[in-house]
């Protein structure tokens, strides 16, 4: 069996589907699966969905799924891709419609892992980050897709969070703490669809994403 070493998981991708509203207060029942496990050569990739529900009422509130990589761990046998998977959107060949720009701060990754509690020490420890095959630590994937969310409903749903409907995002490349973001948008009719890079460095760090917004007009 693949046996599990922190230090060497990676966040690929991930997407997240909201049914109906988080309730203000009350409490939540969460349903965890592996989909899949997929042999990519350098790595294994486990595709894993999470189901969230109101304990109460039994009220399905949202779905997420994502991948995490493993470096070092491929050449297993398994299928090199997964029919479970949910595909990312191709960006358009034209000009971005919007393009928003955000720094992050240096002490970043330290404030998203304390309140998120994702306690993965590529992100705070230069030894473990190292190991993982970077120079230093890292600033989480899920917390710049919450920069992009952010950009996002900023810019073509007034700040309206319940107008949030879905978001796909595959992490390309890693953010350095201290860096901005630089998002680019494309409002296609059922979708925003975006890329966002690393203005300092021009690289991409976010690819094939798209967010689904419940639009005024349904």
């Amino acid at each position: 069996g693949l046996e599990l070493d922190v230090p060497r998981i990676l966040h690929g991708e991930q997407y997240i589907e909201m049914y109906e509203p988080l309730p203000p207060e009350g409490s939540l029942r969460t349903e965890t699966r592996v989909l899949d496990i997929v042999d990519k050569g350098s790595g294994a990739l486990i595709l894993c969905e999470i189901t969230t529900y109101d304990k109460q009422s039994g009220t399905k509130l949202g779905m997420h799924q994502f991948s995490v990589f493993q470096v070092g761990s491929g050449n297993f046998g398994g299928p090199r891709s997964s029919s479970y998977e949910k595909k990312g959107a191709d960006i358009p060949k034209r000009p971005a419609d919007r393009i928003v720009s955000e720094a992050t701060s240096a002490d970043q990754a330290a404030l998203y892992r304390m309140g998120a509690g994702d306690l993965n020490p590529i992100h705070i420890d230069h030894e473990k980050a190292q190991i993982a095959g970077f120079k230093s630590p890292i600033l989480h994937g899920l917390c710049t897709m919450g920069f992009v969310t952010r950009h996002i409903l900023k810019t073509f749903a007034n700040n309206d969070a319940s107008l949030f409907k879905a978001i796909k995002v595959r992490f390309s490349s890693p953010v350095l703490p201290g860096q901005t973001l630089e998002t680019h948008l494309w409002d296609e009719d059922d979708k925003v669809i975006f890329e966002t890079k690393v203005k300092e460095t021009g690289k991409i760090v976010l690819s094939n994403g798209y967010t689904v917004l419940h639009r005024k007009n349904e």
